[in-house]
């Protein structure tokens, strides 16, 4: 995979983000947090997965020890979107410092049970 390749799939992922992020802006509070019975609860308990394990990757590819992000910290749509904005920009910088050489260098890492890859 090359480096114009991954830009081109993180503006896609940006461009879905933000569809989705504004029709879940339209929901209640209690609509958000409301308990789906889903693998993660429902729409709060999704968004938060799905930004932390955004998240968990791109600390693990700039050398950051990663920490999931908790669920209480995002009891409303705007705490989210304050977070994936951050995300984004940290993501854009990490993009802009890539190279081809940094591609082909493995990556090891630690999950959070310890458990070593490469």
């Amino acid at each position: 995979m090359t480096k114009k390749e991954i830009q081109l799939l993180f503006e896609y992922d940006t461009w879905a983000d933000l569809k989705l992020l504004e029709v879940i802006a339209a929901l209640t509070g209690d609509q958000y947090r409301m308990d789906l019975h889903s693998s993660f609860g429902g729409i709060q308990g999704t968004l938060v997965h799905i930004l932390s394990a955004s998240q968990v990757w791109l600390y693990r590819w700039i050398g950051k020890e990663p920490e999931p992000l908790r669920i209480e910290n995002f009891p409303a749509i705007e705490d989210v979107k304050k977070q994936w904005d951050t995300y984004q920009c940290e993501m854009v910088n990490f993009l802009q410092n890539l190279t081809e050489a940094k591609l082909n260098t493995p990556l090891h890492y630690s999950d959070f049970k310890g458990n070593t890859y490469a």
